[in-house]
């Protein structure tokens, strides 16, 4: 390759890269590199001058003539001093670790030593650089760290199939990341971008955390795609309530996604923190983590906000999925999207966002619906949770969710809610749950079921009244199978309604069996009153016992317990249709005693 004439700045970068110095190009007139520069420093594939002898064994390789496979003899601080402790739950931001190497002069140790790879001390650090044209770095094995700090890109930033050591692009605007099947050893850090393209992870496996605290990405349709993206520790996309002051204007904005934030059967090793974050797609879906397995929390919380559908179903969640203090919305998806009406929240992508503009045909096919899978089915789906699987589900939102929550077949140890902020429409058929904690609400919650516009489900009823056993209080499990009656009653024929009811005045469907000692009382009381007022007559050829009006009612009541009265007296006159209403009061309170015996001992 023939010698480029490189710039002032160009050459200060070459003379740095060896020895791991910063180049902070901060206040001066000239802060542009050529992408095609950076490139081959980073690659050692170009002739650029002056000290090529001496850097030629600590080039970075193009992983098309390099091996991909080749690790570090230093896996524990892979990146010399810039990797923080790789808990990204309670993450440093890197800005200062980053800087730590800095303060150690030109180099020497203060990276960490020998690491391994092109050098001791091998770092690319560029601070505010206005980098033009496309930095691509496809397919390229760099065995150093690479940060970028407060730089601007042209361009899309390409890292297709690109295997690294530590990536820090730390309050970077850029248009649109390609990082898709592609392996990070340390952490992948993206706070406080400005994204006005496509961030795509497709397939990429992060052996730290991943980083976005701050972050801003737009792109219609999809714009932060991570689907089956790999990530060892934490994906940390919070607002915290301390950050460091870089840039001054950006430190305190949550996360912020204008456009679907994917992340469909990716697997995360620790937890997903979303606090604070805030994601617009009023196209449709704003979190996609269908088949999402996360290793302890995904927390959705916080002042968490989402314009469009949240979708967690079939993930599974080691302990706790939180959506306390957030605002769930759907009641506004699609139709800015479908009219085009200016929508203040939409992403302002001018020509040349293209999201389909990079070589990345084998990823999937996971963007072919740009956003739109299913995207009429899930209008007015605030949150669908179907078969999610966690120890403890937090749904606790700030506000009434703006859509239907959706909770069919969720496995759950733990739920926590508010009756204040149930939604107007609650899917729960094949829901499963341990344990109930509501705010406020030590009551049965049996409205609670008639949140489900599907009609009557027995399975829920009945799993609600088996948690209430379980928590030892058999009065609200009862008082919910009622209910559950009640509700199912709405679904019978003329006929079967009519023996509901009789069921419900009576006995309660079994539930109140006071309710029927008290009928008995009432009509043995009302039948010694009549029969005292008009006695019945002596029966013939029969020589009778002394009469008791009430004992004469009970014998006629009770249709299998013979007190001998009903036998020696007979009704006479009106009394005898009175005699008859007894008798048939009677057996339909045995029968639905019976019957709601035989429920109770069922189970319900």
């Amino acid at each position: 390759m023939s010698v480029r004439q490189l710039t002032a700045v160009e050459r200060e970068i070459r003379d740095a890269l060896p020895l791991g110095r910063t180049v902070d190009l901060s206040g001066r007139l000239d802060q542009t590199v050529r992408a095609e520069v950076l490139r081959d420093l980073l690659l050692g594939a170009a002739d650029v001058g002056a000290g090529r002898a001496g850097r030629s064994d600590r080039r970075g390789r193009d992983g098309r003539h390099g091996d991909p496979d080749r690790g570090s003899p230093d896996p524990d601080n892979p990146d010399g001093g810039e990797e923080d402790d790789g808990d990204g739950g309670e993450e440093d931001d890197g800005d200062g670790d980053e800087d730590r190497g800095d303060r150690d002069g030109d180099g020497g140790n203060g990276d960490g030593g020998d690491v391994g790879g092109p050098g001791p001390a091998t770092a690319l650090r560029l601070t505010r650089a206005h980098i033009t044209g496309t930095l691509d770095l496809t397919h390229a094995v760099l065995d150093f760290p690479v940060r970028l700090r407060g730089c601007v890109l042209d361009d899309r930033l390409l890292l297709y199939g690109a295997r690294t050591r530590q990536l820090s692009f730390n309050g970077t605007r850029f248009r649109g990341l390609t990082l898709s099947t592609a392996s990070v050893d340390g952490n992948l850090r993206l706070n406080r971008c400005e994204s006005d393209g496509q961030i795509r992870l497709i397939g990429t496996r992060i052996h730290g955390a991943l980083l976005l605290t701050g972050t801003r990405v737009r792109q219609r349709g999809v714009a932060l795609d991570a689907t089956r993206l790999h990530v060892e520790n934490d994906i940390v996309a919070h607002h915290p309530a301390e950050v460091l002051q870089f840039p001054p204007d950006a430190a305190s904005r949550p996360f912020h996604c204008d456009g679907e934030m994917r992340l469909n059967n990716a697997v995360v090793g620790g937890a997903v923190r979303l606090e604070g974050a805030h994601l617009h797609n009023r196209a449709g879906t704003a979190l996609s983590a269908a088949d999402l397995s996360v290793g302890t929390m995904l927390n959705c919380c916080d002042g968490f906000h989402a314009v469009g559908k949240v979708d967690i179903g079939y993930a599974r969640v080691g302990s706790r999925v939180c959506l306390e203090g957030a605002r769930l919305d759907a009641t506004r998806a699609r139709g800015a999207a479908r009219t085009g009406d200016g929508d203040a929240g939409a992403p302002d992508c001018g020509e040349g966002f293209d999201d389909g503009d990079e070589d990345d045909g084998d990823e999937g096919g996971s963007d072919e619906d740009d956003g739109d899978e299913g995207g009429g089915r899930s209008r007015g789906v605030a949150l669908d949770a179907r078969h999610l699987t966690a120890r403890e589900l937090v749904l606790r939102p700030l506000i009434t969710p703006g859509g239907t929550v959706d909770l069919r077949h969720a496995a759950l140890g733990l739920l926590r809610d508010d009756p204040a902020t149930w939604p107007d429409r609650l899917l729960l058929d094949g829901l499963r749950y341990d344990g109930l904690d509501a705010a406020g609400d030590d009551g049965p919650r049996w409205r609670w079921l008639r949140l489900d516009p599907g009609g009557y489900r027995p399975q829920v009823y009945g799993q609600l009244a088996a948690t209430y056993r379980a928590q030892g209080r058999d009065a609200d499990a009862r008082t919910v199978l009622l209910a559950g009656h009640r509700h199912r009653r709405s679904s019978l024929g003329p006929a079967a309604r009519v023996w509901s009811y009789l069921q419900d005045a009576l006995v309660g469907y079994g539930y109140r069996p006071v309710r029927a000692a008290g009928w008995i009382a009432l009509l043995v009381l009302t039948g010694g009153v009549v029969f005292s007022l008009r006695p019945p007559a002596p029966a013939e050829g029969v020589t009778p016992a002394q009469f008791h009006a009430g004992v004469y009612a009970l014998d006629l009541l009770l249709p299998l317990i013979d007190f001998g009265q009903e036998k020696d007296f007979a009704a006479r006159g009106w009394t005898i249709w009175f005699a008859y209403f007894l008798i048939a009061a009677g057996w339909t309170l045995a029968t639905t005693v019976a019957a709601g015996v035989t429920r109770t001992l069922r189970g319900g």
